[in-house]
C-alpha cells in the first residue's frame, strides 16, 4: 500500500494544504490551481478571524461563543485559544492572541479534521484526502489523489440551471445545495463537486435527470412535490439533451 509522505502529518501550512488539494504537491512549479486554492483558503481564514475581530472591537458584551459561518476556515492557533475559553471565558487569551501580528494566514497551520470539514462544507473537490493519522493502516483512501470519474458534461449542469427549471414549482434555490448531507437522492445527483478558481469557485455539476427523480419523492422534507408528468415536461424543455437519454422512462410516452 502506497502512503504519502504528508500522510503522517498532523498540522498543515496554507500552501502545503493548497497543494495537496490542487494536486499540486509533487510539482517544482506553482500551479495556477494551487494560487487558486491558496487564495480561497486565505479569504476563508479571514472571515473566521475577522468575525473573531469585530467582537472584540465592536461588542460590548464580548460573545467570544458566537461561532463563525460554516464556510470559513480556523487555524490550530484560533481554535486552541476558543478552546481556551473554557477555563477563559472573558476571552483574555484570545484577545491578546487578536492584537499580534502571528495572526497572520502565512504564520497558520490547520489541523487535517478542520481542512478536511471546510472542503466537505464548501464543497469543494480535493486531490487528497486528509484523512486521520490513526486511519492509514485501516483503508486504502489514504493514496491521497482521487481520480474524478468520467462523466458527459452536456448532461450536468450547476445549481442555477436547475433552480431555473425546476425552482418556480417546487421553491429549489441555492440552500438547497449548500449541505447535502441529509438529502442522499439530491447528493447522488451530483456527479461533480465545486472546486476552487481564479477568482471563484466553480459550483457543483448535478444530473437534472436524477434531480426530477429526486423532487418526484414526497417525502424529500423540502420545498414542494413536482408531479411526475410535470417533472418531465420541464425536463424536456430545459434540457432536450438529457430527456432524450432517458425519454423511454417516460410514462407520457
Amino acid at each position: 500500500m502506497t502512503t504519502h509522505i504528508y500522510d503522517l502529518q498532523e498540522e498543515f501550512l496554507g500552501t502545503e494544504a493548497a497543494k495537496l488539494i490542487a494536486g499540486a504537491y509533487d510539482s517544482p512549479r506553482e500551479h495556477a490551481s494551487y494560487r487558486v486554492t491558496l487564495e480561497l483558503m486565505r479569504s476563508s481564514y479571514e472571515v473566521a478571524l475577522g468575525h473573531f475581530r469585530k467582537i472584540s472591537q465592536l461588542d460590548e458584551s464580548h460573545n467570544w461563543r458566537d461561532s463563525p459561518p460554516d464556510t470559513s476556515l480556523q487555524s490550530v492557533a484560533l481554535q486552541q485559544c476558543i478552546r481556551l475559553l473554557d477555563v477563559d471565558p472573558k476571552g483574555a487569551t484570545i484577545e491578546v492572541w487578536l492584537s499580534r501580528s502571528k495572526t497572520v494566514f502565512e504564520a497558520q497551520k490547520f489541523a487535517r479534521e478542520e481542512l478536511q470539514r471546510w472542503i466537505k462544507v464548501n464543497d469543494l473537490e480535493s486531490a487528497y484526502t486528509f484523512i486521520l493519522v490513526g486511519q492509514l493502516h485501516e483503508t486504502p483512501a489514504n493514496a491521497g489523489p482521487i481520480p474524478t470519474a468520467n462523466v458527459d458534461h452536456s448532461m450536468i449542469f450547476p445549481p442555477d440551471d436547475l433552480i431555473a427549471a425546476f425552482g418556480p414549482a417546487t421553491g429549489m434555490n441555492f440552500k438547497w445545495f449548500k449541505n447535502l448531507a441529509d438529502r442522499a437522492d439530491l447528493q447522488k445527483a451530483r456527479k461533480e463537486k465545486g472546486r476552487p478558481q481564479r477568482g471563484h469557485t466553480r459550483p457543483p455539476l448535478f444530473c437534472p435527470y436524477l434531480v426530477m427523480k429526486f423532487l418526484n419523492k414526497p417525502n424529500h422534507r423540502v420545498g414542494r412535490t413536482l408531479s411526475v408528468q410535470h417533472g418531465w415536461r420541464l425536463l424536456e424543455q430545459h434540457f432536450p439533451a438529457v430527456y432524450r437519454a432517458h425519454s423511454r422512462e417516460n410514462p407520457s410516452e
